[in-house]
């Protein structure tokens, strides 16, 4: 994790690696109510972390954790929504000490399925894109849902056609409440493992 000023001189950097890990993969972070950061990842065998800082960087907790995260949005009501997944999409709300307050996971007709990005909506609810692996495992689609404030699944969609691997990366909600999701293509078709 790395901070600079509003002139991007740099400020601090410290590794994103808890005592309990070696090497391990950032994928995402946000700023608590009190300026201190939540950043969440992975090591190379597969253990997922949350770890707490605070305004200067220095570790205050860091927690093995349940849950491969792979996007974060601080919610209305202060805490955190977690999105990723637990064999499937899923999302996990938190407090900002890393309580657990809900989890909801979504089974996509038995096929392998991942959040990437997660926004809250302006009604409350949350917005996610990702995507689910399809046909014995061998493409990938895009996939975008909408729950309510509580978790609860509102409608899933997936979008075929573009590529054999088609990915969303990132979600954004415009004026009118439309969502917009980014992501990538690829016209090939490769045996996918995972």
């Amino acid at each position: 994790l790395m901070k600079t000023d509003s002139d991007g001189n740099f400020l601090w950097a410290h590794l994103d690696t808890p005592d309990f890990l070696n090497q391990t993969h950032s994928n995402a972070f946000v700023e608590t109510s009190d300026g201190d950061f939540i950043s969440a990842g992975w090591d190379y065998i597969s253990t997922n972390y949350l770890l707490k800082r605070d305004s200067e960087g220095n570790e205050l907790w860091s927690q093995p954790y349940d849950f491969g995260v792979n996007s974060m949005c601080i919610t209305s009501d202060g805490n955190i929504v977690l999105g990723g997944n637990l064999g499937g999409i899923a999302l996990r709300k938190i407090d900002e000490e890393g309580n657990e307050i809900w989890t909801k996971s979504y089974q996509m007709n038995e096929n392998y399925s991942v959040c990437k990005s997660i926004i809250q909506t302006r009604d409350g609810g949350f917005a996610l894109a990702g995507y689910g692996y399809f046909e014995s495992q061998t493409t990938r689609d895009i996939l975008v849902m909408r729950t309510d404030e509580n978790g609860d699944s509102l409608w899933t969609r997936t979008y075929d056609g573009y590529g054999y691997n088609d990915l969303g990366r990132s979600v954004t909600e415009d004026s009118d409440g439309n969502i917009i999701v980014a992501g990538e293509t690829t016209n090939y078709r490769e045996v996918i493992g995972f």
